[in-house]
C-alpha cells in the first residue's frame, strides 16, 4: 500500500518535471525565434 502510493507521487512528480521542461523548451524557443 505504501508503495503504491510512492510510485504514484514519483509518477506526478515525472509528469509535472515533463510539463516544466515542455514550458521552458518553448519560452527558449520563442525567444530565439524557432
Amino acid at each position: 500500500k505504501t508503495f503504491k502510493m510512492i510510485s504514484t507521487t514519483y509518477r506526478n512528480h515525472c509528469k509535472h518535471f515533463g510539463l516544466r521542461m515542455n514550458l521552458i523548451a518553448g519560452i527558449i524557443n520563442h525567444e530565439l525565434g524557432f
